[in-house]
């Protein structure tokens, strides 16, 4: 091992070490990344939702309100987790972009990129369903966020991904040293 490797295990147990309660899981409702989220974005904390990535936010979704035989209808350029997880509740996928309203009347969950118009998105919001409008990829896009549509809309989810936003050159000096590890092992 060494010197660099063992300086490192020390830091870390210095660290883990001077915790105060080292035992007790953080914040499961992470009130100080929503906070931080919240202030960021404009939106009130109560609106926020933070979880381990868009992964689990898009299963806590089909869990809470998908069931055997509902249907959602993926309307791509979507994430495949939609597919995915509508699958495991048993609920029924129709890709596709949306015609007739007769369609909609059946349907438990519309999703949407962001790259939908307003004047549509606004009728589609009109209708008895829950719209997830994914905005991951949004800050690249050109198009401005939905975000605040929250507030006036009570069937609307905007779903955004922070690593695609922030990326890893906010994680501060450091992570110089991984990314020329990661660099090499790319080539």
């Amino acid at each position: 091992m060494s010197c660099v490797q063992i300086s490192n295990i020390l830091s870390v147990s210095e660290a883990l070490g001077s915790m105060k309660f080292p035992y007790i899981y953080p914040d499961p409702e992470s009130r100080r990344l929503r906070g931080a989220f919240a202030q960021d974005s404009g939106l009130g904390s109560e609106y926020i939702l933070a979880g381990c990535g868009a992964d689990e936010l898009i299963d806590l979704i089909m869990r809470c309100v998908l069931g055997p035989g509902d249907k959602i209808v993926d309307c791509p350029p979507t994430f495949t987790m939609y597919e995915f997880d509508a699958a495991v509740n048993g609920a029924l996928v129709v890709k596709g972009i949306i015609t007739g309203s007769d369609m909609i009347t059946c349907v438990g969950i519309l999703l949407f990129h962001s790259i939908i118009s307003d004047e549509v998105l606004l009728k589609i919001l009109d209708l008895p369903i829950l719209v997830v409008l994914d905005e991951a990829y949004i800050e690249f896009s050109g198009i401005e966020s939905r975000m605040q549509w929250v507030k006036k809309h009570e069937n609307l989810i905007v779903l955004r991904t922070f690593s695609k936003r922030a990326g890893m050159y906010k994680f501060g000096p450091n992570i110089k040293r991984l990314v020329c590890f990661i660099m090499k092992l790319n080539g």
